[in-house]
């Protein structure tokens, strides 16, 4: 009896220890979020009408006017959100307009090793927050409408919101001083600065945007912060109405010239850099646009942000090895944690196994 209480206070200061250098997730210790508000994430849909886009039914008004729908007879229907980094979901809520039908069939999907997993299927979606059996991380989630009781008209949706735990990402414009200019604009009302007022413009009205002048194919627009940033990630939105970037670059000032960060083809979401960069301006330039379309591009909003906390780099003379030292391990996290509890438990195990058969001997 002795050797097993021994080792049960073994396990008590091993667990204590592990709780101490912070080997417990993110979703154990955070606080649970609506993951459809952070900064960068991307809306889309299998189909939409044009004055009901994917985004409206994440942007936190529930109303007739703000809503995402699906054009007449339309099959496979699906509403999704893509984020920027892999977020840990552990619920949803979704507020269904039911004016012309409901769905009967749905799904909740999360994007898993590459491939669509339903972890939620139901036959009436009701304005309730559901918790899923256990969290999901992903980097895309998705209602899918199996079936709808109007197929005429199909599914349309007020709100949806996913909850969860992630870093959130600073977006640099919100946090800091800065100007916007432009290669051209047309007029007052589409300066370069609608593209950065926090207002994400669609259709019908499309006025809170950035919008060169006819011809002007190389457009660019350019903002100037009022000291140093750090940018690790962007997010652009494109109105496509009259035209459509078909190539586009990102570039940094450093050192007293331009450094391109990104080249991209089209525009489709948020993009992460390679590596953190320190500027005091940003320049998105336009490279070409799609043939037989107006010929000049508009963009609703353009967004930058500044790195997570895992993305920032720690500070040296931390946990960092100077010279001829070694560098001190990090502490375990994610699956590790239950490789080491496993180990205690197998340890336990053992001990109480040898006490018994020596006990047995006695």
């Amino acid at each position: 009896m002795k050797i097993m209480k021994k080792f049960i206070s073994i396990l008590i200061a091993t667990v204590m220890l592990l709780l101490s250098v912070g080997i417990v997730s993110a979703a154990e210790t955070g606080e649970e979020i609506n993951l459809t508000r952070l900064n960068g994430n991307y809306f889309t849909a299998g189909s939409a009408d044009p004055a009901y886009d994917a985004s409206k039914a994440f942007d936190g008004v529930s109303s007739l006017d703000s809503r995402w729908a699906t054009p007449a007879n339309t099959d496979d229907e699906w509403l999704q959100v893509t984020f920027i980094d892999k977020v840990t979901v552990t619920a949803f809520q979704i507020d269904e307009c039911k004016d012309w039908g409901s769905a009967l069939d749905f799904e909740i999907q999360a994007l898993i090793d590459g491939a669509w997993a339903t972890v939620y299927e139901g036959t009436e979606i009701i304005n309730e927050k559901i918790t899923l059996s256990e969290p999901v991380d992903t980097t895309d989630i998705r209602l899918f409408v199996n079936a709808h009781s109007n197929g005429v008209f199909g599914t349309t949706i007020y709100e949806m919101v996913v909850f969860g735990y992630a870093e959130e990402r600073t977006l640099l414009t919100k946090e800091h001083n800065f100007t916007a200019t432009a290669s051209t604009f047309e007029g007052e009302p589409y300066a370069a600065s609608a593209a950065f007022d926090g207002v994400v413009g669609s259709l019908p009205n499309c006025e809170s945007r950035w919008a060169a002048v006819a011809n002007d194919v190389n457009s660019w627009v350019e903002v100037t912060f009022d000291q140093e940033v750090s940018l690790s990630s962007f997010n652009i939105i494109e109105c496509t109405v009259w035209a459509n970037v078909e190539s586009y670059n990102i570039q940094v000032f450093q050192n007293g010239e331009y450094v391109t960060v990104h080249t991209g083809e089209k525009i489709n979401g948020a993009v992460k850099l390679d590596q953190v960069y320190t500027t005091t301006k940003i320049k998105f330039n336009c490279l070409s646009i799609a043939e037989g379309r107006y010929p000049a591009i508009t963009l609703y909003e353009i967004q930058y942000f500044g790195p997570t906390q895992s993305e920032i780099t720690p500070p040296a003379g931390g946990d960092q090895p100077g010279e001829n030292e070694n560098p001190i391990p990090n502490p375990p996290t994610g699956d590790m944690n239950y490789v080491i509890l496993v180990l205690v438990a197998v340890a336990v195990v053992t001990a109480y196994g040898v006490s018994k058969k020596r006990m047995t001997n006695i």
